[in-house]
């Protein structure tokens, strides 16, 4: 493959493929040169620079930034994980309060390994989260807003899980706790259901075969 049908395929305004560093079955690294007299506008600031680059930025994956800085790949990832952590703690401590939250529970890991996220549902943005699904851990969040934030808190969207409701009467005394449309669907469904089989128990006994009719139709569903 010639340097120029590769300058075509990359399309980059104002730069050309130079080099061919290595192929492999999978991947072609090359290097990448500016035109001459091509002027380099920021995408960052809109201005035109002579020299270098304005943004340190870069979206790469482990693989690749190891291969740019000759280090090993678990090595790229432990130091990628440690800076995200520092990252975190920052954002995170204290947490920011909000009016209106969802708390919900995401698998991260298989075995049955969980964290609980609490998100701001007006800014729809992730606000919180910690390791575990019971009630003391959802206690974490308001305790770290404090009571006057946890007072002020108006709504908490929530899956039906006891330990998050619990949580949530003791510390957020004040918000309307509102289920998910499909657990409260769900809740709906089971009580619906368990009438139904009360109610077809009771027509067998009094063989009501009318009533055993309307009623001996498996589980009723509602959407």
């Amino acid at each position: 493959m010639c340097l120029y049908t590769i300058t075509k395929l990359i399309n980059i305004t104002g730069h050309r493929v130079s080099e061919i560093i290595s192929i492999t079955p999978k991947e072609i690294h090359v290097r990448i040169e500016a035109e001459e007299g091509h002027k380099a506008i920021c995408s960052e600031c809109g201005e035109i620079h002579q020299e270098g680059y304005h943004s340190s930025k870069a979206i790469t994956t482990n693989g690749e930034a190891g291969w740019y800085l000759g280090l090993d790949d678990e090595k790229v990832y432990r130091i990628d994980k440690a800076i995200l952590e520092e990252q975190a703690k920052e954002k995170l401590s204290p947490p920011p309060a909000a009016a209106n939250i969802s708390v919900d529970e995401v698998s991260y890991r298989k075995y049955h390994r969980y964290l609980t996220n609490v998100i701001d549902v007006d800014k729809k943005l992730l606000i919180w989260n910690e390791k575990g699904r019971k009630a003391e851990v959802l206690d974490k969040y308001y305790e770290s807003i404090g009571d006057d934030n946890c007072k002020k808190i108006e709504s908490v969207a929530l899956d039906g899980a006891k330990t998050y409701i619990s949580s949530t009467k003791k510390n957020a005394i004040n918000a309307l706790i509102v289920l998910d449309r499909f657990h409260a669907t769900q809740e709906v469904n089971q009580a619906v259901d368990r009438v139904r089989k009360d109610e077809l128990a009771k027509a067998r006994n009094n063989k009501d075969e009318e009533i055993v009719q309307l009623t001996n139709c498996g589980s009723a569903l509602f959407y």
